[in-house]
Order: C-alpha cells, then structure tokens, then sequence
C-alpha cells in the first residue's frame, strides 16, 4: 500500500482558507487523516466502518484550513494513512497492510494586517466639513 501524498506538500507555507488535497497511488484505497498530531483511528464492525475521534476520511473534498483547528503564526499538521477494504459475505475486512502514516506539516501565515483606510476628498462645497482644532 502507498502512504499517501498531499498538496501542497508539507513545509509550505499556508493561510487561513488553504486548501490541502490528499492522495494514494494504491487503487480503491480510502485515505483517513486526523488535523490535530494523532493517528487517524479506523475500526470495522461487521460491514460497517468506525472511526476514531478526530478522524475523517479524505472523500476528494479539499481539507480547508481554519481557525477551528489551527491558529494564525502557528503549525498544523495533517496526519494520513492510506487503507484498502473489502466485503466478503456482509463483513468488511482489510485486503492489505495500512500504508506507512505520514504527517505533513504546514507553517500558517500570522494574520493579514489590514491595509490604511484613506479619506475620499469631497467633491463640492457644500458636502464639504471644517474641521477645527480645539
């Protein structure tokens, strides 16, 4: 089985609203990752697949970096491995070995300064202010 891989690839540097993308060589593998440093967790029970707490299967949707589970200036780190299952007479079972865990680390950007806000001149006198000092 091949661990997977991810864009963009771990040690980038990311924002807020990033968009981490999971894959796997190995064909009809299921990828399960966990956005917090702990492994990804997958049971099976009868025909049915439990996962741990904090563990989600990759489905094609982007993972979106935010503020729920990682904080401006700071790292988060997707951790991934990659599974292969299937069903004989109504019970799911592993065809192979999970894949090696991978973890890819991404540095957040600190948060966007906001840039001056400037006036806009009045364009006639009579929706002109004075202003004085006092």
């Amino acid at each position: 089985m091949e661990a997977p891989t991810a864009t963009p690839v771990g040690g980038s540097k990311i924002q807020m609203g990033s968009q981490v993308n999971l894959f796997c060589e190995t064909t009809d593998s299921r990828i399960f990752y966990t956005v917090n440093g702990s492994s990804p967790v997958v049971n099976i029970r009868g025909d049915e697949l439990i996962l741990g707490d904090n563990t989600y299967e990759f489905t094609g949707d982007p993972i979106i970096i935010t503020e729920d589970f990682a904080e401006y200036g700071s790292n988060v780190t997707v951790t991934a491995q990659a599974s292969r299952f299937r069903e004989y007479d109504g019970t799911l079972s592993r065809v192979m070995k999970d894949s090696p865990l991978v973890r890819f680390t991404y540095s957040v950007d600190a948060q966007s300064v906001v840039g001056a806000v400037t006036s806009v001149p009045a364009t006639s006198d009579e929706s002109r202010a004075e202003v004085q000092q006092g």
